[in-house]
């Protein structure tokens, strides 16, 4: 029933009317989605795990001497000179319906923390994550949009000035109209508690 449904979504929207949401669970969460200002962009695909989430473009890959951004906060000291792009960030999602997934974990790579974590597919293009301590009450939510996957891969070595120079001029990537809005205030500065300490989860990332 849901494949006739998407077919004549399709239909309706190709006669200029709005997408019904029916249509979401036919794709569900796979796929690239950028978060709503801009910076981040990871692809949700199927592991080993259920749903993992990879880092694949970040607006800001190096800092203002070129040097990569290294996931420096890694609680495990081994791991802090991975680059941030190319990182994984979440694991473990499984299915509940059509549009929810629970059980997932998702790591902040900006404070060095992992939180639990759910995704509600809102939209065929808009998902919510939720990231808590104990209970989803306790957390913040990050809205992300659908977008296309960036052309080229993860940048893994140092950049030159020539080529950073080139690369502010020639930067075409996120395409225009991936992000329907700013993200509000109320998430960009919502904290969560553990153990009655405050702790920050940024917007950065989802």
């Amino acid at each position: 029933m849901v494949r006739i449904a998407c077919v004549l979504t399709s239909i309706v929207l190709l006669a200029g009317m709005p997408i019904d949401v029916a249509c979401a669970s036919e794709q569900g969460p796979i796929g690239v989605w950028m978060n709503e200002k801009s910076s981040v962009a990871v692809r949700l695909a199927r592991c080993e795990s259920g749903l993992c989430a990879r880092i694949v473009w970040l607006a800001r890959p190096y800092h203002d001497n070129g040097e990569l951004r290294r996931d420096r906060q890694n609680p495990d000291s081994g791991k802090r000179q991975q680059p941030l792009c190319g990182l994984r960030i979440a694991w473990g999602y499984r299915q509940k319906d059509d549009h929810f997934w629970s059980g997932g974990e998702i790591y902040v790579p900006e404070e060095g923390e992992t939180y639990s974590s759910n995704l509600s597919l809102v939209a065929r293009d808009k998902l919510l994550v939720r990231a808590y301590i104990f209970l989803p009450l306790f957390g913040k939510t990050v809205v992300m949009h659908r977008t296309t996957p960036p052309e080229q891969d993860c940048p893994r070595r140092r950049q030159t000035q020539d080529v950073r120079k080139r690369a502010m001029s020639e930067r075409i990537y996120p395409p225009q109209g991936t992000i329907n809005s700013p993200a509000p205030d109320s998430i960009r500065s919502l904290s969560v508690r553990e153990r009655g300490h405050p702790a920050r989860i940024p917007s950065g990332y989802i």
